[in-house]
């Protein structure tokens, strides 16, 4: 095989770019990961293009792209929705506090 036809990185882009988007619908870690993946698949995607700019490189990009926004996306929900469930414990909390049904020990 020349280096002409060589479709080594955009076939690694999008099989990258594939387990950004499946690693998306993980959890926290997942989309960590997810993100990384997604950043490798463009980075192959981006020197398949440059190698010789066919569809493996066109669908890489696309399909890491995708992978890196929905990661980012469901990344940014979690952690609101994380924050959310802390506020609305230590909310809870101190009404509990307030009516003396928790009694937290103070040193």
């Amino acid at each position: 095989m020349t280096k002409e036809y060589d479709n080594s990185f955009g076939i690694a882009a999008v099989v990258l770019g594939i387990l950004s988007i499946v690693f998306s619908v993980g959890v926290l870690l997942g989309s960590v990961g997810g993100t990384i993946l997604g950043i490798v698949a463009l980075v192959f995607a981006l020197i398949q293009k440059k190698k010789a700019n066919n569809k493996w490189a066109y669908i890489g990009m696309i399909l890491a792209i995708i992978g890196i926004v929905l990661n980012i996306a469901l990344l940014i929900i979690t952690v609101n929705a994380i924050r959310q469930i802390a506020a609305q414990m230590q909310l809870a909390a101190e009404q509990m506090q307030a009516q003396g049904a928790l009694q937290i020990p103070t040193q």
